[in-house]
């Protein structure tokens, strides 16, 4: 599993957003986010700018991914939390600075 992702690039399609990230193994995802989740609040944290929801869902879609080699991934509502956990614990583990 990676533990680090990067978003590169996103764009507006007529009603979704896609994301292209790029895993620490350096394979690119796609990932399609319904514009309808702009307003899905994420429970248990702090949303940004919709920008940053959209980042912080994208990354964390990537990394909860079950199969190493999909790179297409769709979200939906019911994945919104999920995503924002891994995104964050992903963050925290990379915070760690070794003593």
């Amino acid at each position: 599993m990676v533990s680090h992702v990067t978003v590169v690039g996103r764009q507006m399609e007529v009603d979704l957003y896609r994301s292209t990230i790029v895993d620490d193994e350096h394979r690119a995802h796609t990932v399609e986010i319904p514009v309808s989740l702009l307003v899905v609040p994420p429970r248990d944290y702090s949303r940004g700018s919709d920008n940053e929801h959209l980042d912080t869902i994208a990354r964390g879609t990537v990394l909860m991914r079950t199969e190493p080699e999909d790179n297409f991934h769709k979200v939906d509502r019911s994945m919104v939390n999920r995503a924002y956990a891994a995104a964050t614990r992903a963050e925290l583990s990379s915070s760690v600075v070794m003593a």
